[in-house]
């Protein structure tokens, strides 16, 4: 477009000295013109004049040279002839001005009288005949003269108007081509600071279309195009690795900092992950694929350079504070890693197995870097399969309440059980809720499967000893709704449960969102006669300021605290924290996950009074259940 911007310039430039020069050879050949018309009439009419003006002459001097009045006279052939061509020429038509023809006709009145003579070249005239004639001619003479001074003004007036008014329209012509040149010029001037702008402007939003507003790092389409183009040029004498990580954490900086905090959190990660990755080789490229998530991809030397050993310094180095100006903020990360192979040379299949890598790494625990593998892939399929059934699965009520035993560790007695879901999926086969659970949490089915699992429960429990009690787990999002408590009296009202027989058991990680509610909705269902329930503790999530301000009527340990397999049976100090808390909030304490004999005495010698297990029995159905431990005899 510049190209033909500026060849545009250069034909107006050329168009308007072409417009000026034919201005200046008009004006120059419209004077010629005047000069040779000038010429011409002056020549055309002294011509004309002459031989009008001879032949008056000759006719007034013929009549002077007479003689006496009445006498003969001769009259020369010159004179003689001059008089026959007035008396010719006043009895024809002709094109003489009209006060010439008066004066011919003047002449031929008295010429008439003499034209026989005339011609016998005997002219005999009275004085006043001859004075008057005399006159005739000489007045022909002066008015041929100012005839043709009079007709060549008017045609000198005539042509110069002609030439004016065509002047006027070439001038007219010439200034519309003149201004459509100048625009043209104007306008390309224009289109060349319009084309620049675009130019700027596409460089810029073309930047942007590729680069986080928020980083500055590449996006994820901008991330595809190098990876790939690497890719294409991989020879293999070097591992080219692709990471995918996510923060831990993160969602707790926006709640407690809001966005503006977590933007900074942000911009100051990306800056390290630069930092880290553009150190091993210039080549390496970090991106932002959108929220806490980043991408990197990394050349490494093949035997040297060992991509694990890298994810894990990723992992530690996210875990060091980051300096904003918001103050110090802690986070943590975790990484999952692929690598490209000779058969697995597509960008988005890589990504794929990163993200993959990656999710296998947070559900093991926070601040873990895993690489991936085959089977991960396998995962993802049996994964999505459940996400798409699981909503119709709910509806046709597939999901089924199973019940596991809870016993008093001194005794053995059957205290009580825990509801845990299953689902018995027609082409996968058993689904535990330890799988299930987290998809429906991701994609918002939760609080249906709760309200499910927890009216078939009342219902069934209904039908059970009325010593026993019955733990129902409740999810976050449950307890987040306004209606939960009114749910829960409306269905131990319609099922005829007594409120004490239900422990709704809720995960150390509610008290980490909102605290404040979470306390208050605890509160709300107690004051219905629910006992309520502190599940998986132990494993460090929550605050333990947030667990002492909570009347809890039971703390379950987290089962990863049940293995107290050590040969002298010593007990963990984090136990003998939790029997501390338990004492001051005067709850009873619960162990869950035993799976041996000794571990069941470890923990009731420890003081802890109940507990269930593999060592007791797995969740059943609740006929199996019934069959097992509530029929006698």
């Amino acid at each position: 477009m510049l190209k033909r911007t500026g060849s545009w310039n250069l034909i107006a430039g050329i168009g308007l000295v072409f417009v000026v020069a034919t201005f200046l050879a008009h004006a120059f050949l419209n004077r010629s013109e005047e000069n040779a018309l000038e010429q011409l009439l002056d020549r055309a009419g002294t011509q004309e004049t002459r031989i009008l003006r001879n032949m008056a002459v000759q006719a007034s001097s013929t009549l002077s040279e007479t003689g006496l009045t009445g006498q003969p006279y001769n009259i020369s052939i010159s004179g003689r002839a001059a008089l026959s061509y007035w008396a010719v020429l006043a009895r024809k038509p002709n094109n003489l001005p009209p006060q010439i023809q008066a004066i011919v006709g003047e002449v031929a009145t008295i010429l008439s009288k003499f034209e026989q003579a005339l011609f016998d070249n005997t002219l005999a005239i009275s004085a006043l005949e001859l004075q008057a004639l005399r006159m005739s001619f000489e007045k022909v003479v002066a008015e041929l003269e100012v005839s043709h001074f009079n007709s060549e003004d008017r045609l000198k007036d005539d042509f110069i108007a002609r030439g004016q008014a065509k002047n006027a329209i070439f001038f007219v012509i010439l200034t519309v081509a003149s201004g459509l040149i100048v625009m043209t010029l104007l306008q390309n001037n224009w289109l060349l600071d319009a084309n620049a702008k675009i130019t700027e402007s596409a460089q810029r939003y073309s930047r942007l279309a590729r680069h986080d507003a928020l980083t500055d790092l590449p996006n994820r389409l901008y991330f595809e195009e190098v990876l790939a183009e690497a890719l294409s040029e991989w020879d293999q004498s070097e591992t080219l690795s692709v990471l995918a990580l996510d923060l831990d954490g993160f969602k707790g900086v926006n709640d407690t900092l809001g966005h503006d905090g977590g933007d900074a959190l942000l911009r100051s990660i990306a800056s390290r992950l630069k930092n880290i990755v553009r150190n091993l080789d210039g080549r390496n490229c970090v991106a932002r694929t959108g929220g806490d998530e980043f991408v990197i991809l990394l050349y490494l030397q093949t035997g040297i350079a060992d991509p694990r050993r890298i994810a894990s310094r990723i992992c530690s180095e996210l875990q060091r504070p980051f300096e904003t100006e918001y103050g110090h903020i802690k986070v943590g990360g975790s990484v999952g890693y692929t690598f490209a192979r000779a058969d697995v040379l597509e960008a988005d299949v890589l990504l794929k197995e990163a993200d993959l890598a990656l999710m296998e790494a947070k559900s093991s625990g926070p601040g873990l870097s895993r690489p991936y593998n085959c089977t991960m892939m396998e995962d993802l399929k049996r994964r999505l399969k459940i996400e798409a059934d699981l909503g119709s699965a709910i509806d046709a009520n597939h999901i089924r309440a199973f019940y596991q035993p809870q016993f008093d560790l001194q005794t053995g007695r059957l205290i009580g059980a825990e509801a845990l879901a299953r689902w018995k999926h027609a082409e996968l086969g058993q689904i535990w809720a330890a799988e299930f659970i987290p998809i429906a949490e991701a994609n918002g089915d939760i609080v249906r499967l709760g309200k499910l699992i927890f009216e078939q429960v009342c219902a069934e429990v209904a039908q059970m000893p009325h010593h026993l009690t019955v733990t129902i787990n409740v999810s976050l999002a449950q307890l987040m709704e306004a209606e939960f408590p009114t749910f829960v009296r409306d269905m131990l009202v319609k099922t005829g449960v007594s409120p004490a027989r239900i422990i709704l058991e809720f995960r150390e990680h509610t008290l980490l969102v909102n605290p404040h509610y979470v306390r208050q909705a605890i509160v709300s269902l107690q004051a219905l006669g629910v006992k309520i329930s502190l599940g998986d503790f132990g494993t460090g999530t929550a605050r333990i300021q947030d667990v002492l301000q909570v009347r809890w009527n039971e703390i379950k340990v987290d089962k990863s605290l049940s293995g107290l397999d050590e040969p002298d049976g010593v007990v963990p100090p984090i136990v003998n924290l939790i029997q501390h808390i338990s004492g001051h909030v005067q709850s009873s304490l619960l162990v869950g996950g035993i799976e041996t004999e000794h571990q069941k005495a470890g923990f009731s010698e420890a003081g802890f009074a109940h507990g269930q297990g593999y060592f007791y029995s797995e969740a059943l159905p609740k006929d199996e259940f019934e069959k097992a431990y509530l029929m006698t005899g």
